[in-house]
């Protein structure tokens, strides 16, 4: 065992045991020896250093409880150090292992390395995801032949059917809403007939289009997520590449093609509601002539701010399946690891949301000066 372990004391008087992955394997694991290797002299703190034993397997870890029961009776203090990974195996597997020191973690500015490191990744991931989803979505709307339109239908009824009576409600109370805060401030000046103006550009041109893809990635982007990070864990994307079947092209372009379609179509519905409670309290609280509230809506509401909200929605869908798509295969460490993955895709959908909204308003007001 000594040539399969070593143990140093450092400057502190700590001693250290350097197990290698043989020491903790099948063959030559023996709990026993690899605790002789620490002297009988030793006192106080032994630190058994996993860093150097790779990946660690049941066995191991068995070999390390006895090892550490051990070394505790001879009255000895035993810590661990160990990466992520073998960080990960000893929580799930550990039971009576001590609690592995924090080691190796990055700190300054090797830990923005990282992190851009990972975006990098990420972004990468991402463009190649959207990519290969965007490929099959026109292959499956160009060739008829062997496209599973019944899986497309059924994300339409999902995806834009059953959102309907949250998107009417939320749209309908905040076109209420819009119009009762605005109202005052008009009628100091003699303007009350602007609410009309005030809520058709809103909700046509930003609050319609934005609220309906929150809604949509609260609901059917955490779905997709959750549904293709279930099947990773459960190796069926792996079966499904074996026999020759894209994934992506199965689970992640009929949604596409159907976000595509409902998106805009529920958005639409969204502004028309949300200009109907603005009518609502115009007519009602603010005496307007409902054909006068109507007229001046179609005056100062013009088709290409409707178009622009619509194309707009079209994004925020494209956003909201490749996310959730990607979260779905990044998937890892069981079914919380699917929750984690589920709430990543809706945080993350949210927030590229924003940043396309923000960037599709500036090109757009750039190109109106």
């Amino acid at each position: 065992m000594s040539g399969l372990a070593v143990c140093e004391r450092n400057a502190d008087g700590v001693w250290t045991l350097c197990p290698s992955a043989d020491a903790l394997s099948e063959e030559a694991g023996d709990a026993a020896a690899l605790s002789a290797v620490v002297p009988a002299e030793a006192t106080g703190r032994v630190v058994i250093d996993l860093r150097g034993a790779g990946a660690l397997q049941t066995l191991g870890v068995v070999l390390l409880q006895r090892c550490v029961k051990t070394l505790e009776a001879r009255g000895l203090e035993v810590r661990l150090k160990a990466d992520a990974d073998q960080g990960r195996i000893l929580g799930a597997l550990g039971g009576v292992v001590p609690e592995p020191l924090v080691a190796d973690r990055s700190r300054g500015l090797d830990r923005v390395l990282r992190g851009l490191l990972s975006l990098h990744e990420a972004a990468i991931e991402s463009a190649w995801l959207l990519r290969n989803t965007l490929k099959h979505s026109l292959i499956q709307t160009l060739r008829p032949r062997g496209r599973d339109d019944g899986r497309m239908l059924s994300q339409i009824t999902q995806i834009g059917f059953d959102a309907i009576p949250l998107v009417a409600l939320i749209s309908s109370m905040l076109g209420l809403i819009l119009a009762l805060q605005s109202a005052p401030i008009l009628r100091m000046w003699g303007q009350e007939l602007r609410v009309a103006d005030l809520v058709g550009l809103s909700m046509c041109k930003e609050i319609g289009p934005l609220l309906t893809a929150v809604l949509v990635a609260g609901r059917s982007g955490s779905a997709l997520a959750a549904e293709i990070g279930t099947m990773k864990l459960n190796d069926e994307l792996d079966a499904m590449t074996v026999m020759g079947v894209d994934p992506v092209g199965v689970l992640v372009a009929p949604r596409m093609r159907a976000m595509l379609l409902a998106l805009p179509l529920v958005t639409l519905m969204g502004d028309v509601l949300g200009m109907m409670g603005g009518f609502f309290i115009g007519t009602t609280v603010l005496d307007i002539a409902p054909q006068q509230y109507i007229n001046q809506t179609l005056e100062q509401v013009p088709i290409n701010d409707v178009f622009g909200g619509l194309v707009k929605a079209a994004l925020f869908g494209i956003v909201i399946v490749t996310v959730s798509a990607w979260q779905g295969f990044a998937a890892s460490g069981g079914a919380s690891g699917v929750g984690r993955s589920t709430t990543r895709s809706v945080v993350y959908s949210i927030l590229w949301i924003i940043v396309v909204d923000a960037i599709y308003t500036a090109v757009d007001t750039s190109l109106a000066l």
